[in-house]
C-alpha cells in the first residue's frame, strides 16, 4: 500500500457527522415527590407498571404515567421528573433539564394556581409546551373580565402561547390535562388537531351553556359530551392560539436550524455565493415539503436574496441574511355552516 500511495494519492473526506434532532412526542411528567430510592432528577418508562414498581401504585407520578400509557395512541416512553418538596418548580424544571432534557411537553402534579402560573411563566421563555389543569370553579363560573383572578382569566391576560389549560371538576383524580397530551402528542406535528378528541380514564363534565362560553372566553379547554360522544374542546393554548400551529411551528424551526446546521458541519464550507445560498434553500425546502407531506402546510415560497446585494458588512460578517420563507398552514375544520332550502 506504501507504494501505491507514492503513485496514487487517494483523499476521502467523511460527511458523516449526525446532529441529534428534537423529539416532539416525548412528554415530562414532573412531579413533587420524595423517595430515596429515586436519587436522579429524572427516568425514562416504557409503562405505567414499571412506574408504579419504582414509585408505588398510590403514587401521583403513577397515576400520570396511567394517563400517558392509557390512550388508544401511546407514547413509547415517557420522562418522570422529580421535584425536591423544598424547591420551587422553576428549580426542578431547571434541574431536570439539565439531566435530561428529551422531551417536549410537561405537566406537573399540582393543579394549584400559583404553581401553574409559574410553570407556564417558565415555559414560555421555552421552546417547550406546557400542559395545566383546574378544577376551580370560578374558571367555569365567572364571565371574563380583565383583571379576574381565576386562573382562567389570569392566563388568558397574560397571553400566553405554551400554556394550554384544561377545566374539570375531577381533575385532581382524573388529570384530564395529561390523558389528552398522552392521546395527541403521538402524532406528527401537523398532522392533528386536538380538538374532538376521545380520551380513556377521564370522566366528561357537565356544562351549561353559560359556562362553556365562559370557558371559550378565557381559551379553557374542556372534556364534554357531545352528541353522546365523549370530546376534548376547544385545543387551543391560553392564547388562542391552536395548540397544532403552536406546534407545528416550533417542529418547522427545529428541522430547519437541523438541517442547515448539519450541513455548515459535514462540509467544507457553505460559500457566500448563489450555490451556497442553494444549499441553505434545500434545506429549507427539505423541513417545508415535509411538513406539506404531515399535512401541516398547504403550499410554501422561499426567497433566497443575491448575495451580493446584502450590506457589505453583514457579507464581511458572514451573515446570510434576507432569507424569507411563507408557509399557508392546511389548518383544520372546527365549525361547519351550510345554508339549504327545500322546495316542492
Amino acid at each position: 500500500m506504501a507504494e501505491l500511495d507514492q503513485i496514487i494519492q487517494i483523499s476521502i473526506t467523511r460527511e458523516t457527522t449526525a446532529v441529534s434532532t428534537t423529539a416532539f412526542n416525548i412528554p415530562l411528567a414532573l412531579a413533587e415527590f420524595d423517595d430515596a430510592d429515586f436519587t436522579t432528577r429524572t427516568r425514562t418508562y416504557s409503562s405505567a407498571n414499571e412506574v408504579a414498581t419504582d414509585l408505588g401504585a398510590n403514587s401521583v407520578a403513577y397515576v400520570m404515567a396511567q394517563r400517558l400509557f392509557g390512550q388508544d395512541v401511546k407514547p413509547a416512553t415517557i420522562i418522570i421528573g422529580r421535584k425536591e418538596v423544598d424547591e420551587s418548580w422553576t428549580e426542578a424544571l431547571e434541574a431536570v433539564e439539565a439531566e435530561n432534557n428529551d422531551w417536549y411537553e410537561v405537566s406537573i402534579s399540582s393543579h394549584e394556581d400559583a404553581d401553574i402560573l409559574e410553570v407556564a411563566a417558565a415555559v414560555e421563555a421555552r421552546e417547550k409546551v406546557f400542559f395545566a389543569g383546574t378544577g376551580v370553579a370560578a374558571v367555569a363560573d365567572v364571565p371574563y373580565t380583565v383583571g379576574a383572578t381565576d386562573i382562567g382569566s389570569q392566563l388568558f391576560d397574560r397571553n400566553y402561547t405554551r400554556t394550554a389549560l384544561v377545566y374539570s371538576p375531577t381533575i385532581d383524580v382524573d388529570f384530564t390535562e395529561v390523558a389528552w397530551v398522552g392521546d395527541q402528542l403521538q402524532y406528527t406535528p401537523g398532522s392533528n388537531d386536538w380538538d374532538f378528541k376521545s380520551l380513556s380514564g377521564p370522566t366528561v363534565t357537565a356544562l351549561s351553556s353559560t359556562q362553556v362560553a365562559n370557558l371559550r372566553a378565557k381559551s379553557v379547554n374542556f372534556y364534554r359530551r357531545v352528541a353522546g360522544v365523549e370530546i376534548m374542546q376547544d385545543g387551543n393554548m391560553v392564547s388562542g392560539e391552536a395548540i397544532d400551529i403552536v406546534i407545528l411551528a416550533d417542529w418547522i424551526k427545529a428541522r430547519m436550524q437541523e438541517g442547515i446546521f448539519n450541513r455548515m458541519v459535514n462540509l467544507l464550507k457553505i460559500p457566500y455565493t448563489r450555490a451556497g445560498f442553494a444549499i441553505i434553500e434545500s434545506e429549507m425546502r427539505t423541513a417545508l415539503t415535509e411538513g406539506q407531506a404531515n399535512g401541516g402546510i398547504d403550499t410554501f415560497s422561499i426567497n433566497i436574496p443575491d448575495p451580493l446585494s446584502i450590506p457589505l458588512n453583514q457579507r464581511a460578517g458572514r451573515v446570510a441574511s434576507g432569507i424569507t420563507f411563507t408557509a399557508r398552514l392546511t389548518g383544520a375544520v372546527r365549525r361547519v355552516i351550510i345554508s339549504g332550502s327545500l322546495t316542492v
